[in-house]
C-alpha cells in the first residue's frame, strides 16, 4: 500500500503570515548606516539579493530584514523563496532565522522542509528533532519526522511519531492516513481500516483513502464493504495536487 511521501510535499509549502514588521526582543538598533540590523541581509546569498523578475513581497521582506531583523521577517521571506523554488535561498533565510533566535520551532521545522528537498534526510531529521524539542505539542513536525521514519522503514519510530502528532490534533488526516498504512504493514488491519475511515471523514475527498479503506475490508473479506467503498472513491481533482499536503511550512493553521 502507497504511504505518503515527503518528497510529495515540499512544493505544497505555503508562506506563513508575516509577522516582519515586529520590533527585535533585544531592541537592537535600526538602520541602514552600517548598524547589525543594516548588515542582516548580507547574510543571504547575493543570488537571493537580486531577481531578474523582482518580487515584491521578497523585495518588501528585505528591506524589512534591513530594518527590522526577526526570526518572524525571516521565516516568512524563507517561505517566499520555497514557492519560488527557490531552495537555497529558502534555507539561507530559515538559517537567519535561527540565528536570531535558536529556539525557534518554526524555523527548525521550516529549515528540515528546505534542507529535505536537496537530499539532506539526516540534516531534516535534526531539525525535526529539534522543532519537536522546542514545541512538544506541536502537530507538523512529528508528523514529518514520522513519514521520515516510515520512509526509512523504521515503523515502530514512526508509529510513534504519527501517534504523537493525534494526540496533539485528533482530526488531522494526513497521520489518521500514515498511521492506517504503518498499521496495514504491520498486520492490523482492523485497527488500520478505522483509520482510514477517520481520514476519510476529515478529508471526504482523498482517493487513497478510499482505496485504500476498499482493499484492507477485502482482506478483512468485507467484500460488501470493500465494494462500496470503491463505489464512492471521489472522481480525482487534477486541478489540485495530493490531497494530503500533510507538510507546509510552520505557521499554516495546522502546525
Amino acid at each position: 500500500m502507497r504511504f505518503v511521501k515527503l518528497s510529495t510535499f515540499i512544493i505544497l509549502a505555503c508562506a506563513i503570515p508575516a509577522s516582519a514588521h515586529s520590533p527585535t526582543a533585544s531592541g537592537q538598533a535600526v538602520g541602514r548606516g552600517g548598524s547589525p540590523a543594516s548588515k542582516q541581509t548580507q547574510q543571504l546569498p547575493k543570488s537571493c539579493l537580486a531577481q531578474q523578475h523582482p518580487s515584491e513581497p521578497i523585495n518588501a521582506l528585505l528591506e524589512t530584514i534591513r530594518d527590522h531583523p526577526t526570526a518572524g521577517a525571516y521565516n516568512t521571506l524563507g517561505a517566499l523563496f520555497a514557492q519560488d523554488r527557490r531552495t537555497t535561498c529558502a534555507i539561507a533565510a530559515f538559517e537567519g532565522a535561527l540565528r536570531l533566535e535558536p529556539g525557534d520551532w518554526q524555523a527548525h521545522y521550516n529549515l528540515g522542509l528546505a534542507v529535505l528537498t536537496k537530499g539532506d534526510r539526516s540534516r531534516a531529521a535534526s531539525e525535526f528533532q529539534a522543532a519537536i524539542l522546542q514545541k512538544p505539542d506541536s502537530v507538523a513536525p512529528h508528523f514529518a519526522l514520522g513519514t521520515l521514519l516510515q520512509e526509512a522503514g523504521n515503523l515502530g519510530g514512526a508509529a510513534k511519531e504519527f501517534e504523537t502528532a493525534l494526540q496533539n490534533d485528533a482530526n488531522f488526516a494526513p497521520a489518521q492516513f500514515s498511521l492506517g498504512v504503518l498499521y496495514t504493514q504491520q498486520g492490523k488491519d482492523p485497527e488500520a481500516a478505522a483509520l482510514f475511515r477517520q481520514a476519510i471523514h476529515n478529508d471526504p475527498d482523498n482517493v487513497q483513502a478510499h482505496v485504500n479503506l476498499g482493499l484492507t475490508m477485502a482482506r478483512l473479506a468485507d467484500f460488501y464493504k470493500a465494494e462500496q467503498e470503491r463505489a464512492r472513491i471521489p472522481i480525482r481533482n487534477t486541478n489540485r495536487p495530493e490531497k494530503y499536503h500533510g507538510l507546509y511550512l510552520a505557521g499554516d493553521a495546522r502546525s
